[in-house]
């Protein structure tokens, strides 16, 4: 899940036109139902006044899903 979250971080630069976060930090909070990982989930936010972009990442089902400012869907990323 590492490689689809950092693949969604980069989508969010690029759909900023930025090659750096730029002092910027990646925020996370996380959902872990019943105390297991297996059921938990992830809210990451690219911080900024207002956010920049943020993702949503599903550990079971195996899917990370890329928001814009306006929380519009960039893309869903799967693991194969």
């Amino acid at each position: 899940m590492k490689e689809l979250i950092e693949k969604g971080k980069e989508l969010i630069r690029k759909h900023l036109r930025i090659e750096q976060d730029h002092g910027r930090k990646w925020k996370k909070v996380h959902f872990d139902s019943y105390k297991d990982n297996s059921y938990r989930v992830e809210l990451i936010v690219f911080q900024g006044s207002p956010h920049k972009g943020f993702m949503v990442v599903d550990y079971p089902r195996e899917i990370v899903t890329v928001f814009d400012i306006n929380g519009g869907v960039i893309r869903q990323l799967k693991k194969y």
